[in-house]
């Protein structure tokens, strides 16, 4: 890895970047604990470079901030952003170094779960309701959940057959 880059990358980092462990989610409309680090700007190539260097990550956008396209470079999950914060560190001031060590240890104290509407014994009885003829959005509006979420326990997405049979048994 060439280390003028990754020196390049460690300050603009350093200049314009951000490092998180929640952020908001408009699907639950609360906090998720997610692990990021990014970069936003108004124009892409500075963006596309930091991809090219990290090889991993994303660019995304453009969203508006007020008549202004905006841009986004980001890492998400622990490990990504654990080696990105590996490659950067010798050229990190003291600020960021701070964010990061404290955003990866709040990562690493809080591990987070995936989280799932119904437990499994809850998915069991929601696929025999829907194996006796009920509708998934009938019981999705009756459970208030998401209809994606009854989709996915008809089709065996949340649990397996098996893992419902491993529970009864």
């Amino acid at each position: 890895m060439n280390t003028h880059l990754l020196a390049w990358a460690a300050g603009v980092f350093d200049g314009e970047g951000y490092a998180c462990s929640a952020r908001y989610s408009s699907k639950t409309k609360g906090m998720t604990a997610t692990l990021m680090l990014g970069v936003g700007q108004a124009h892409k190539e500075m963006l596309d470079r930091l991809l090219a260097i990290f090889r991993f990550g994303s660019v995304t956008g453009p969203s508006r901030s007020g008549n202004t396209p905006m841009w986004a470079f980001k890492i998400h999950g622990f490990e990504k952003v654990q080696a990105a914060t590996a490659m950067l560190w010798p050229w990190l001031g003291v600020v960021k170094r701070a964010q990061l060590t404290r955003v990866l240890l709040d990562a690493k104290a809080h591990p987070t779960a995936k989280k799932r509407y119904f437990d499994i014994h809850s998915a069991a009885i929601i696929r025999t309701r829907l194996s006796n003829g009920e509708r998934q959005s009938v019981l999705a509006k009756e459970l208030a959940c998401p209809k994606h979420v009854i989709w996915n326990i008809a089709h065996q997405r949340t649990y397996t057959p098996e893992e419902i049979r491993n529970v009864a048994d």
